[in-house]
C-alpha cells in the first residue's frame, strides 16, 4: 500500500518557541516512521526515526525524533554536506510547481537546501533564505566529532510557506514529499526513507517516489 500522511492546521504553533512547538507536535500529531531500508546491500543499519508534521498560515512544521548508534555533527556552515553527519531530511513538491525542494539538516540544525527540477540543476538557498527557517535541536548548535554509544535527539523545523511558494490564502489541499534519515560518513552509515525508493544505489533525489501529504 502506498504511503500517505496528514499534516493538520495549527496556527497556535506560531505563538510558541521552537522547543515548545516540538513538544506539542510530538504529543499531538500523527507519527510517521522513516524505516525503509532501500539498499540493504550497501548498508542494513536501521536507526529509529519518527517524524511528525503540521502547518499554520505562515509555516510548515516538521519534528524529528531519532535514536541511533553514534552521533556526528562536523558541519555547521550553510550549504555544507550535512548528509555526511547524523542527518534528517525533508524533500517536498507543491502541486503547482515543476520544482522540488530538498531540506537537509544535521543534528545541530545546520542546513543544506536547494530547489530544482532535476538533481543537476540545483538553485541553492541564500543565507537570508536559510535564516528564515526556524530550528531547534536538542543537541545544541555547536559542531562535534562522532560520539559513540546510543543517542536520542530531536530536531524541530519551521519552513516559511512563502519560501516554498505557497500562498496561505490559497492553500493547496496537499503536497508530495518524502522524509529521510542518513549519515554518510558515520561509523554506522545508513540511508533510510519513509516512502520506499526504487533505485540501484542510494539516491533521495527521485520525486517520482514522493508520497502524498494531505494538508487538512
Amino acid at each position: 500500500m502506498a504511503k500517505s500522511a496528514q499534516f493538520l492546521r495549527c496556527n497556535a504553533l506560531d505563538a510558541l518557541s521552537m522547543k515548545e512547538c516540538g513538544e506539542y507536535i510530538e504529543n499531538n500529531f500523527q507519527k510517521l516512521y522513516v524505516d525503509t531500508v532501500n539498499w540493504p546491500s550497501v548498508t542494513a543499519y536501521q536507526p529509529i526515526c519518527a517524524v511528525m508534521g503540521a502547518y499554520s498560515d505562515k509555516y510548515l512544521y516538521v519534528h524529528f525524533v531519532v535514536r541511533e548508534n553514534g552521533i556526528l555533527a562536523e558541519n555547521c556552515k550553510n550549504l555544507s554536506p550535512v548528509a555526511n553527519d547524523s542527518c534528517v531530511e525533508f524533500f517536498l513538491k507543491t502541486p503547482t510547481s515543476d520544482e522540488y525542494w530538498n531540506f537537509e539538516f544535521n543534528c545541530i540544525g545546520a542546513v543544506n537546501a536547494s530547489h530544482r527540477v532535476t538533481r543537476p540543476d540545483a538553485i541553492r538557498l541564500t543565507d537570508e533564505e536559510i535564516a528564515s527557517i526556524k530550528r531547534h535541536s536538542s543537541c545544541g548548535t555547536e559542531p562535534f566529532g562522532e560520539k559513540p554509544g546510543i543517542h536520542t535527539w530531536t530536531l524541530t523545523i519551521a519552513i516559511p510557506l512563502t519560501l516554498i511558494g505557497i500562498n496561505s490564502a490559497d492553500m493547496p489541499s496537499h503536497i508530495s514529499g518524502n522524509f529521510y534519515k542518513c549519515a554518510g560518513k558515520a561509523t554506522h552509515p545508513h540511508y533510510l526513507s519513509w516512502a520506499p525508493i526504487k533505485s540501484e544505489k542510494p539516491n533521495f533525489h527521485l520525486p517520482e517516489f514522493f508520497a502524498r501529504i494531505q494538508l487538512v
